[in-house]
């Protein structure tokens, strides 16, 4: 039924797909796809010091595999999105990101790992965030028939889609530099995590003041960081060390304490 929609345009009431909500928002499925993130981020994690010194693939190669995946929706064959996310996009894209990883830590990091980790690219990424919590909200009021109505008169066209994005961007810009870098969030993310740890078990109530510290370097931009000298702020505890790649990304060492 989802196919048939998807595939062929079908846009009869009583043929509306309402089992594809079910398959997309279901929980089975979105815990296998996180299940597939959480499984590369242990791998990396895993990197002995002589499988760092080994040569990397370049990510490039499966970059330009997981987006072809997409051409697969061009073809005869009844492929719609959710199939070619989960079995082919999601795990190719995730190698991709792995390879980055481990390519970043080399001497010589390749042209389209150089590239996501520029400036510009830095920035766009630090907006992702933001942009997945507003671009919903801020689509309701152009594109939603019932709304976009009272407010404009009809939904906006497809021409208006550039402007959308790019409210969308300075919404995003401004929501980034005045909420997630700011310092009170911080302080208030780290009380939640003290909180959070007192009535936990596990990670959080081993290590109360290391949780608060985790969640203000993820509020807070860490700029021109030496790796060796984010490090010795955990000195403390050394066996769960967050430190910094070159490229800007926070990274865990393998002998981090899970």
């Amino acid at each position: 039924e989802t196919s048939r929609f998807h595939v062929h345009n079908v846009t009869k009431k009583d043929t509306y797909p309402l089992i594809w909500n079910l398959t997309r928002f279901h929980p089975f499925w979105a815990t296998i796809e996180m299940t597939m993130g959480i499984a590369a981020v242990r791998e990396v994690m895993l990197d002995t010091p002589e499988e760092r010194k080994k040569a990397t693939v370049d990510p490039l190669y499966f970059f330009a595999a997981a987006y072809s995946t997409l051409l697969l929706r061009l073809t005869s064959f009844d492929f719609n999105d959710a199939m070619v996310r989960a079995t082919l996009f999601v795990p190719l894209y995730t190698k991709f990101l792995t390879a980055v990883h481990r390519d970043c830590l080399s001497e010589n990091p390749s042209p389209i790992t150089r590239f996501f980790g520029s400036k510009m690219m830095t920035y766009l990424g630090g907006l992702a965030f933001p942009m997945f919590i507003l671009h919903g909200p801020i689509g309701q009021i152009f594109y939603k028939k019932a709304l976009a109505t009272r407010l404009w008169g009809k939904p906006m066209p497809t021409s208006f889609f550039p402007a959308y994005l790019a409210i969308c961007l300075v919404c995003s810009h401004f929501l980034n530099e005045n909420f997630v870098k700011s310092k009170k969030v911080a302080q208030v993310a780290g009380k939640v995590a003290q909180w959070l740890a007192s009535k936990t078990e596990g990670m959080l109530q081993a290590s109360p003041e290391l949780a608060a510290e985790l969640l203000r370097a993820v509020a807070r931009p860490v700029k021109n960081a030496c790796p060796r000298a984010h490090a010795r702020r955990c000195r403390r505890r050394p066996r769960f060390v967050l430190c910094v790649a070159s490229s800007g990304a926070t990274r865990f060492k393998p002998d981090m304490l899970w």
